[in-house]
């Protein structure tokens, strides 16, 4: 919207991304595989296949179910203003800013079968995990077009998360010498 001559913009966004793993077939308990097997005469590990029976029990030391679900969320606000603060040859001097605030927290939830480290396939156990942080961000930015063909753009950001921030400045420069031929130039971190 427009408020006298600034312009605004406000906006609010969640992203929230759920996923959730099971296995089907294939991914055996070990430490039940291993008793199984341990000491059975039936088991012959150079025989092209087992006897139907010991294939079933190897079977049934399936893990089958839930492995892991696990749920990622973002909240943002972002605002923005712009301004026309006076007028160049080559057109308005403008002046924008804005801010965000972001707000980020992920959930993982492995199944006890998971925690344990029992389920062949899938490495080592994975814990619980729980965490959030809250970011925020400021800029500014002037546009101004000293000429018709000659443009400057200056601005400036810092982010700043728990345990680290960052500002980062910006110049860049546009020379339009003719409508077919422009040259651009910048310089930032």
């Amino acid at each position: 919207g427009t408020l006298k001559d600034w312009d605004y913009d406000a906006a609010y966004s969640r992203n929230e991304s759920v996923v959730s793993e099971s296995t089907q077939r294939g991914y055996q308990n070990q430490t039940q595989l291993v008793q199984l097997l341990s000491g059975n005469d039936a088991f012959n590990p150079f025989a092209a296949q087992q006897s139907p029976a010991l294939a079933a029990q190897i079977m049934a030391t399936n893990y089958n179910g839930n492995i892991i679900k696990s749920s990622l969320t973002t909240d943002a606000i972002d605002l923005k203003v712009q301004h026309d603060l006076a007028k160049l040859p080559g057109g308005a001097l403008a002046f924008a800013a804005g801010v965000t605030l972001r707000r980020e927290s992920l959930d993982l939830k492995p199944s006890a079968a998971y925690q344990s480290g029992d389920v062949s396939g899938y490495g080592a156990a994975v814990l619980p995990f729980a965490a959030s942080r809250t970011s925020h961000s400021i800029y500014g930015e002037i546009d101004a077009p000293f000429l018709k063909m000659l443009e400057a753009d200056l601005s400036v950001r810092n982010d700043h998360y728990p345990t680290a921030s960052s500002t980062n400045p910006k110049l860049s420069l546009k020379f339009k010498p003719l409508d077919q031929l422009a040259f651009r130039g910048a310089i930032g971190t």
